[in-house]
């Protein structure tokens, strides 16, 4: 695994997402019972993804309201952070802590000042 992938686990409305990326999600197949007159009886089979199952992605095919938690490096003052995929999208694939962010110049009109996020 390098940097630009992550290991996200994969359940609900996220296993359609990554299989039409064309990740291939581990499944296994479950025996279905149906209790006809009191007694239990097969009724069928079904396809399964097992709860808690990984797998690894590309950082772009993450879905953009993913909270999976990235383990970054700032660019200014070089310290490690950590921060969600969804927040990292939001401030347009910064790569700087908090911190470091803050301390960025806004230059609008007449007057120069700190902004804080």
């Amino acid at each position: 695994m390098n940097k630009d992938e992550v290991e996200v686990v994969v359940s609900g409305s996220m296993i359609k997402w990554y299989t039409d990326k064309g990740y291939e999600i581990p499944t296994h197949t479950t025996q279905l019972w149906a209790t006809v007159k009191g007694v239990k009886v097969k009724n069928g089979k079904k396809t399964r993804v097992a709860m808690g199952t990984k797998i690894i992605v590309k950082l772009e095919d993450l879905a953009p309201s993913s909270n999976t938690l990235l383990s970054l490096m700032c660019n200014e003052c070089l310290k490690p952070f950590t921060t969600t995929y969804k927040a990292y999208k939001a401030k347009h694939l910064s790569d700087r802590c908090t911190d470091c962010a803050k301390k960025t110049v806004k230059d609008k009109g007449s007057n120069s000042y700190w902004k804080k996020h």
